[in-house]
C-alpha cells in the first residue's frame, strides 16, 4: 500500500504534517472530521484528509468539504501547504489500487481488510501523526502493534460511527504511538456539565452551518475535539489555542 500511494515532501519550516482518514461518514449523528481538520490546519500544521467521496445513506467528509469551499484536489505534489485550510483527496486519486480494493465492498455486501489498512497510510515522505480509529477495543493493541513496530507516530482512539474524530458526547481514552511505545495522552471522561451544542441533524446542510459556527466562536467548540485538538498540537510541536 505504501508503495503505492504519493510520496509528499513538505518544505523543512513546517511542522510534523497530520493525516485524517474519512471512510465512514455520518450515520446518526454529524460528521466532525471536516471541523477537527479545519481547527488543526488554522494552527499552521499541514493536514491532509482521504477518504471516499460519497456512501449511500451517509454524509461523507467530501460533501461537507465541497460546501466549505474546499475542494478535493488530485496533485498533491503542487499543494500549497501554508493556507491555513485542510486538504482533501479521494482515495481514487491517492492510492487507486487501493480504490479497487474497497470498492468490493459494494459488490460483495461487506467491508474487507482494506478498509483498515486504507486508515494507517502515510502518504508523506518522513513521519506523520496519522490519526486512526477503531470500532472494537481489542484493535486499538492490534493497530499500536503495527504502528510500533514500523516506529510510526500515530493517534488511536474508539472512533465515531468509524471516523477518526472523538465523540463530543462521550470522550474516548485517546493513545499515543511514537518511536516505538504506546502512551495514553487523554483519559479525560465526560462530566454533567460537558453537553456540548450539537448540530440538529447529520444533514449536509446542517452540519456545515453548525462547523462555521464553531469556527467562528457563535458556539463553542465540544470539549472531545478541543481535547482532541491539544493532543495533536502537543504532538507535532504547535501551540495553539
Amino acid at each position: 500500500m505504501q508503495q503505492h500511494s504519493a510520496n509528499i515532501t513538505l518544505p523543512t519550516d513546517m511542522p510534523m504534517p497530520i493525516v485524517i482518514p474519512s471512510y465512514n461518514g455520518a450515520r446518526k449523528q454529524a460528521n466532525l472530521t471536516p471541523l477537527l481538520a479545519m481547527l488543526l490546519a488554522r494552527e499552521g500544521v499541514p493536514v491532509l484528509v482521504h477518504g471516499v467521496s460519497q456512501d449511500p445513506g451517509r454524509v461523507t467528509s467530501a460533501e461537507i468539504f465541497q460546501e466549505l469551499d474546499i475542494t478535493p484536489t488530485r496533485d498533491l505534489q503542487s499543494i500549497d501547504w501554508k493556507t491555513g485550510k485542510p486538504v482533501f483527496i479521494c482515495v481514487e486519486d491517492l492510492a487507486p489500487e487501493m480504490h479497487q480494493v474497497l470498492s468490493l465492498r459494494w459488490r460483495m455486501g461487506v467491508r474487507n481488510s482494506a478498509h483498515t489498512l486504507i486508515k494507517m497510510i502515510n502518504p508523506f515522505a518522513g513521519d506523520a501523526l496519522r490519526l486512526a480509529s477503531v470500532s472494537h477495543p481489542e484493535y486499538i493493541q492490534r493497530m499500536a502493534g503495527l504502528f510500533n513496530q514500523t516506529l510510526s507516530t500515530a493517534l488511536l482512539l474508539h472512533g465515531t460511527e468509524g471516523e477518526a474524530y472523538a465523540n463530543p458526547l462521550r470522550c474516548p481514552q485517546m493513545h499515543l504511538c511514537r518511536e516505538g511505545e504506546m502512551s495514553t495522552l487523554v483519559t479525560r471522561e465526560m462530566g454533567e456539565g460537558d453537553k456540548p451544542e450539537l448540530a440538529e441533524t447529520k444533514s449536509i446542510e446542517e452540519t456545515v452551518r453548525w462547523t462555521k459556527s464553531c469556527l467562528s466562536g457563535d458556539i463553542q467548540i465540544p470539549l472531545s475535539i478541543r481535547l482532541q485538538l491539544e493532543a495533536c498540537l502537543s504532538v507535532v510541536g504547535v501551540k495553539g489555542m
